[in-house]
């Protein structure tokens, strides 16, 4: 979308989420150098590419098509957000959606060229693309988000859920803290900031049409509903159990080959390693915080709004 004079004075007082993937050294649009530049520089006028005219004038009809598509309540945000803990973390989300089961979440609107838009449906989520979601979820409370990737060329919408991954938040959040401290003291950082290696979110797309692959994958699914299923029927019985043993006044019991407590307890201590990281940035650089090995993951999707039986 195209920029006012004012929003882009804005973005210079903090990171947004287009920052991150570029501090996470995975953007493949600009670099740390630069941005340090635009953010301590002048305020420079952005032209708009015929890239960016592209996707400012087809973001409303994708929001259309995907609410066609998923079922989702879109809305507009016409604001800016601001973390609510770490003021210059900022977002300036495309949507707003409300899905039935996950409540509240976020849609990132992307019309990309064929090319990119093909390494989407082969790949998966691109790493920049998974850093700036994340961001705008960090800085909104969201707990899920949604990636719309629409190609005019071939007028076709893939969409992917994202859940919020703690975890990455965390590190997105320590690497903007070092790079804003940098910015607050005028200290250029290094040439090249190493990239933080993300787990890709589908991995090499392959499409899948035999019977085993079918089977296998219906009873995954089966799995996950019945898991889902199973969590809901457990807190709704716990829910009751909770609730009988209040009204009584019974803080234990013990019955039917079960033993149940239900007390107030002192909170356990925790550690803040945000906060801590905000009051001394310099912590982010610590010779003794090491990482573990490394190891597969695997993300699933149930795709929605298509055939993929």
């Amino acid at each position: 979308m195209s920029l006012t004079l004012e929003q882009l004075q804005e973005r210079q007082k903090g990171i947004g989420g287009s920052d991150s993937p570029v501090i996470m050294g995975v953007s493949p649009f600009n670099n740390i150098h630069d941005l340090y530049l635009e953010k301590t520089g002048p305020v420079v006028e952005i032209i708009e590419t015929p890239a960016m005219k592209r996707g400012s004038m087809l973001e409303p009809l994708v929001a259309d098509i995907y609410r066609e598509k998923t079922g989702r309540k879109v809305t507009v945000e016409k604001k800016l957000f601001h973390h609510s803990l770490i003021d210059f973390l900022l977002g300036n989300v495309d949507r707003k959606i409300m899905d039935s089961e996950k409540g509240e979440g976020i849609l990132e609107i992307k019309c990309p060229g064929l090319q990119v838009f093909g390494k989407c449906k082969r790949e998966g989520l691109q790493d920049y693309y998974q850093i700036q979601l994340q961001h705008y979820l960090a800085v909104t409370g969201c707990k899920w988000g949604a990636f719309g990737v629409f190609n005019a060329e071939q007028w076709d919408l893939i969409h992917f859920d994202v859940e919020r991954d703690d975890e990455l938040i965390d590190l997105i959040i320590e690497k903007d803290i070092k790079f804003w401290e940098m910015v607050k003291a005028g200290t250029p950082p290094p040439e090249e900031e190493p990239a933080i290696d993300l787990p890709a979110i589908g991995g090499e797309l392959v499409q899948v049409t035999s019977p085993e692959w079918k089977e296998v994958i219906s009873d995954y699914k089966e799995a996950k509903g019945i898991r889902k299923e199973w969590e809901e029927l457990e807190k709704v019985a716990e829910n009751k159990l909770t609730g009988m043993m209040e009204v009584e006044g019974i803080g234990a019991i013990e019955g039917f080959n079960f033993r149940g407590y239900h007390k107030e307890q002192a909170g356990k201590p925790t550690f803040d390693k945000k906060k801590l990281v905000l009051d001394h940035p310099e912590i982010a650089l610590s010779p003794y915080e090491g990482r573990g090995k490394p190891f597969k993951v695997f993300r699933s999707y149930i795709l929605k709004g298509g055939n993929h039986e």
